[in-house]
């Protein structure tokens, strides 16, 4: 969905066969004459239109190139004033009279699934499904689809209109920000593997240790009820383990008079090592890593703000 000026926004629905695809046809030639001249384009989020634009709509469906250049975006804009980033929130916060349209965006995630993939099987088919308590056919569905489109070229126009354009320096800065973030971050990906690799193994010693000292009570350094319930039976209750308490606990304990307390004090060393050990961060760069081994969109324009 798009709009020029204050016009009502229009719907530009994409070709499904492949020869209009090739030809470029879906893409009015209002907008197309506007891209190319170089021309202001306004979003929200821009940064998600351009990466559809050029990597899906430019090679798949001969649209012309959308440059960052001539991109302006509402959420950085948003951002610097110290505003909330998601649209429905940053209208909300403004008192804009149009909002971001909620329920058709849970429509929108009932589209997103597998079994929409081939969209005219689907469609004759004529699914029925319910959606924030009102129900809807597969074409009835589309059309709230369309309108939760056009919706949202109002609430971001609205936005648009309320806050301050970036100055010409921040406009710098939030482009070589996109630049950035478009080149990524060149990772390791070997050592990301042997840091996985060592973290899984030391995890694998940690718990068998754990087992050892609490004879067998507490199998693994991850079983926070049976760690306390462990330490409870030897005289020392707590509700919680998590860091700051077991950091508080441990001085305590090292100088208790309680025969038990150096077991406690060895169970919740292990336990802390164990967070150590999280592969959590290694695994999600695993699984974004692109295939020249770099990360993306790693940072956020005026994010901290």
């Amino acid at each position: 969905a798009y709009a020029f000026g204050d016009e009502e926004p229009e719907l530009a629905v994409p070709p499904l066969s492949p020869l209009s695809a090739l030809r470029g046809d879906g893409l009015p030639q209002s907008v197309r004459r506007h891209i190319e001249a170089g021309s202001p384009v306004v979003a929200h989020n821009v940064a998600f239109e351009l990466a559809i634009w050029n990597q899906i709509m430019v090679p798949h469906h001969a649209w012309p190139v959308l440059r960052p250049e001539q991109c302006h975006d509402t959420l950085a804009m948003a951002y610097a004033m110290g505003l909330p980033g998601a649209l429905e929130d940053v209208a909300y916060a403004l008192g804009l009279r149009f909002q971001k349209d909620t329920m058709g965006y849970n429509l929108m995630l009932r589209f997103a699934r597998p079994w929409t993939r081939d969209p005219l099987k689907w469609m004759n088919s004529n699914p029925r499904f319910t959606v924030g308590g009102e129900k809807y056919t597969g074409a009835e569905g589309l059309a709230r689809l369309h309108e939760y489109c056009r919706q949202d070229v109002r609430a971001g126009r609205e936005v648009h209109s309320r806050l301050m354009p970036l100055s010409d320096k921040e406009r710098r800065v939030w482009l070589m920000d996109y630049a950035i973030n478009q080149r990524g971050v060149q990772i390791d990906v070997e050592a990301t593997k042997a840091a996985v690799a060592m973290a899984e193994d030391m995890k694998v010693q940690l718990d068998r240790e754990m087992a050892k000292v609490t004879g067998n009570v507490v199998q693994t350094c991850t079983a926070v009820q049976a760690l306390k319930d462990w330490m409870a039976a030897l005289g020392v209750e707590k509700g919680s383990i998590a860091k700051q308490e077991v950091v508080d606990l441990l001085p305590v304990l090292e100088e208790s008079t309680n025969p038990n307390a150096g077991r406690i004090v060895r169970a919740l060393r292990l336990r802390q090592e164990a967070a150590k050990a999280s592969t959590a961060k290694f695994d999600v760069m695993s699984a974004q890593i692109d295939e020249n081994g770099r990360l993306h969109n790693l940072y956020a324009y005026h994010g901290a703000s």
